[in-house]
């Protein structure tokens, strides 16, 4: 099948770890000069190439967005966000790892893009990671650090631990995708590094709500997201037949066929399975209907296995507008969400849309349309029983697509978005008449003050100094440790205290074990002369045992190895000296304050 590719999505991090040509090293030094867009916000007056500490008066101020996810919604957030802060003369530069569309996008706005390169999910390079992310910091020099998804919030709060003003945006809280030891741990971690942040954006009023019922303190604002209507502008029926013709999956598809689209990356989140589940009901209830999986991810395997044939995979692509247009019903199955990019664009495109009811579904649907678009989550029952009704309807369709793209335009233009988190970065780092000078983002970086070096003042610095030896600044692997991987700390300090308490029991009773050792070297002169050797002899009736010099004997012979002659072996087999043998006494003997319990007494074969 065609494929309206634009890039492949992968969970891992490239093996090749050359700049991309959109990419910049921090290291290379020269800066793109972006003068006279309008005195917006400014901080920092000093020439691009050489900073000068505390010389703060007059250049854009400096935004660095630190994103992992480098395609789907979270970079389409991050695009649309850089377009309109360069529109309103900020300077965004935005740290990401190589691949995806969020490069090539943010490039072709504009704007500065950096070189991250990091793993989506957190593992062992975490630490090496977080290195990489100090070293563009200070580098850079930013006024503020606005890191987007979870995996850019741990990697960047443990980078800046406040130096810097940092915003963090979820874009969904990683807690809800996991559960068990993973979930706990997710929520410990979100509870502490919320001390570095100052503020917590989240996309939705829900998503507010859940950080709050996980008991997360911090400054909350709520942003929804939006959606850059010129882009995703209303199409009629004449655009609907032009998408069609245009997009090569579609090629034999009949223009009046009953299209759904499903736009998101294949994976467990967005819950294109259950969809799948839904699907023949579907089909069954409109006859001719076409189901479209527009995108890619780690379940496409999986998703292709199970599709029926009537199913197509468009695979990932660069301009959702068209398969919007192309659609008469844009469906979206998620198990969790901050609230979701594609139905937004959906509505603004004028599709209407049946969505699972997750974080900021219920917020971003017109009023009313809540009874026939919300199903509840992983329900392919009820999701098959919401699209058929609206698939079979074609005037209902229309009716709920015209109230969806008022809606979106009025209440999910972006430009509503980059307004308010303008307004919130001057509330975060604007300087107040009561409180001290302000640093720049680059001065609090380096360490460095007005005053000179923190040093020559007699006092150690308030800001922490982040030095090339130790790219996490002081104790920055001791963070990682304390603060990420707190519950295998607990658990490794269990394991040393279990290890202490054994060796003061050792302790305790070695005096006991040393005076049986000494008896056992009289009880067989052969251990002490150390000599070795193989042997056979009779003994008595006993059961199978071991003897602590090797010994080994069966009922009625004696068969191993022993330090003595095989008759001694014998002798001391019969009697059943080891672990399992027959019937012993035990006897207490005393050695000061210590009492060894010897598996027989001595005093037995005198």
């Amino acid at each position: 099948m065609p494929q309206d590719n634009c890039s492949p999505q992968d969970d891992r991090a490239p093996r090749d770890t050359r700049t991309p040509q959109n990419h910049r090293s921090p290291q290379d030094g020269a800066t793109p000069e972006r003068g006279g867009r309008g005195p917006v916000l400014r901080r920092c007056g000093a020439p691009r190439g050489e900073h000068l500490p505390g010389a703060c008066t007059g250049s854009p101020l400096t935004v660095l967005h630190v994103s992992q996810p480098v395609s789907g919604g979270v970079a389409r957030v991050v695009t649309d966000l850089v377009r309109g802060q360069l529109a309103d003369g900020l300077r965004p530069v935005v740290a990401c790892p190589p691949g995806g569309t969020l490069g090539a996008a943010a490039t072709e706005a504009g704007a500065e893009v950096l070189c991250w390169s990091a793993r989506r999910a957190p593992g062992p390079g975490l630490p090496a990671e977080t290195a990489r992310l100090a070293r563009i910091i200070r580098a850079l020099g930013p006024d503020l650090v606005h890191t987007h998804s979870a995996k850019a919030g741990l990697a960047g709060r443990l980078a800046v631990r406040g130096r810097v003003p940092t915003l963090h945006q979820p874009h969904a809280w990683s807690f809800d995708a996991s559960d068990g030891a993973l979930h706990e741990l997710a929520v410990r971690w979100e509870r502490y590094a919320a001390r570095w942040a100052a503020r917590l954006v989240c996309v939705s009023e829900d998503e507010r709500r859940r950080g709050v019922e996980a008991g997360i303190a911090a400054g909350w604002e709520v942003v929804r997201n939006g959606v850059d209507t010129h882009r995703f502008a209303p199409a009629d029926a004449a655009a609907r037949r032009a998408a069609r013709t245009r997009l090569p999956a579609l090629r034999g598809v009949p223009d009046t066929a009953p299209l759904l689209v499903c736009v998101g990356r294949l994976c467990r989140q967005k819950g294109q399975d259950v969809l799948l589940d839904a699907w023949p009901r579907i089909a069954a209830g409109v006859p001719g209907a076409r189901l479209v999986l527009v995108g890619e991810g780690p379940a496409q395997h999986a998703l292709r296995a199970a599709a029926p044939s009537d199913v197509i995979f468009a695979g990932a692509t660069c301009d959702p507008a068209r398969w919007y247009a192309a659609a008469d019903l844009v469906v979206l199955p998620s198990r969790w969400e901050g609230m979701a990019l594609a139905p937004l664009e959906a509505m603004a495109c004028g599709r209407p849309v049946v969505l699972t009811e997750v974080s900021g579904a219920r917020e971003s649907l017109p009023p009313g349309h809540a009874p026939r678009c919300l199903v509840p989550p992983a329900a392919p029952g009820a999701l098959a029983h919401a699209v058929t009704a609206l698939l079979a309807n074609p005037r209902l369709c229309a009716l709920l697509g015209a109230e969806a793209s008022c809606h979106a335009r009025e209440r999910h233009d972006v430009r509503r978005v980059v307004a308010a988190l303008t307004r919130l970065y001057g509330e975060v780092i604007g300087p107040s008449p009561a409180a001290a000078p302000q640093q720049c983002g680059r001065c609090a970086a380096t360490g460095l003050s007005d005053a000179g070096d923190a040093g020559d003042a007699g006092e150690p610095s308030r800001v922490g100094e982040v030095s090339n030896a130790d790219p996490l600044g002081a104790g920055g692997a001791e963070t990682v440790a304390r603060h990420l991987l707190r519950p295998l700390l607990w658990l490794r300090s269990a394991q040393l205290a279990a290890r202490a308490a054994l060796a003061r029991i050792v302790r305790t009773r070695m005096p006991g074990l040393l005076a049986w050792r000494s008896w056992l070297r009289g009880r067989l002169p052969g251990l002490a002369a150390g000599d070795r050797r193989r042997g056979r002899g009779r003994g008595g009736r006993g059961g199978r045992g071991r003897n602590r010099g090797g010994c080994r004997s069966r009922s009625g012979r004696g068969t191993g190895v022993t330090p003595g002659a095989g008759a001694e072996g014998g002798r001391l087999g019969g009697r059943g000296v080891g672990g399992h043998a027959g019937r012993r006494r035990r006897c207490a003997v005393r050695r000061g304050r210590t009492v060894t319990r010897l598996p027989w007494s001595p005093r037995q074969d005198r």
